[in-house]
């Protein structure tokens, strides 16, 4: 039982701290032309923005792609082109977050 217990909350700890929260303000920070490191708030380096005739793709600290954001600013997740589209609450709030820095960069 001890084990048991021991073993869900090394879980629950793992699970909670390899989680990238997302939510909030996103800083671009400019890298080099038409290329941004995504930061939180609390200046913590969440990703990379490139834009790209237009369009922006962003991905995440192991610079894998997560998604674009087309001129129309229509969101193009990553497997799109599947049966079904599902997206995390977390990248819909990256998304929102990301229309919201991207105003300040045009």
């Amino acid at each position: 039982m001890k084990k048991a217990i021991l073993c869900l909350a090394v879980l629950f700890v793992f699970l909670f701290s390899s989680s990238q929260s997302f939510s909030g303000e996103i800083i671009l920070k400019e890298k080099e032309k038409d290329t941004w490191e995504m930061q939180n708030k609390t200046g913590e380096k969440i990703g990379t923005l490139k834009r790209d005739q237009g369009v922006y793709r962003f991905f995440d600290n192991n610079q894998e792609f997560m998604g674009s954001i087309l001129e129309s600013k229509q969101l193009m997740p990553k497997g799109f082109r599947s049966r079904s589209t599902k997206i995390t609450p977390e990248l819909a709030q990256l998304y929102l977050d990301l229309l919201d820095a991207i105003k300040t960069i045009k």
